[in-house]
Order: C-alpha cells, then structure tokens, then sequence
C-alpha cells in the first residue's frame, strides 16, 4: 500500500554504532546498518503493510491525559 505522501523515517542510532531506520507512519524497523546509503535503499523500498498498520492502530492508543483545570482542583478541596 503506498501512501500518497512521502514516507519519513526515523534513525536510532545503536550502541555498536549500526543505526536502525524506523517508519514513521506503522512503526517497524525497516533495516539495521552502519551506513546511511544502505538505509536510504531500505527506505526507498519500504511499503507498509495494511495488516501490520491495522494491528498497530488496535493496540498502540493514545494515553489518557486528563486536562488540568484550577476549578477542578479547587473542587476537589472544598
């Protein structure tokens, strides 16, 4: 499934020195090298799959954060 804006990629650098290259959009570790070129060419053949976005998309939610509210805090005081 290729999407219509480019793929962006993010790199880790890893304590032997190799770097991963991680997709931005569904999350998998594309390829571990110690040079760019061969991540550039990983990159550029890098298509996410439909189920492995669909499966990230059910067990990675967002976190809960409950807004902050002076109010609310005062509310709970009296």
């Amino acid at each position: 499934m290729r999407s219509l804006r480019p793929l962006e990629f993010n790199h880790r650098m890893n304590a032997n020195g190799s770097m991963d290259s991680i997709c931005s959009r569904c999350y998998e570790t594309i390829a571990t090298s110690m040079w760019e070129a061969e991540l550039e060419l990983a990159e550029s053949a890098h298509t996410c799959e439909r189920q492995g976005l669909r499966i990230f998309e059910m067990t990675h939610k967002p976190p809960f954060r409950e807004t902050w509210s002076p109010r609310k805090s005062l509310d709970k005081t009296a």
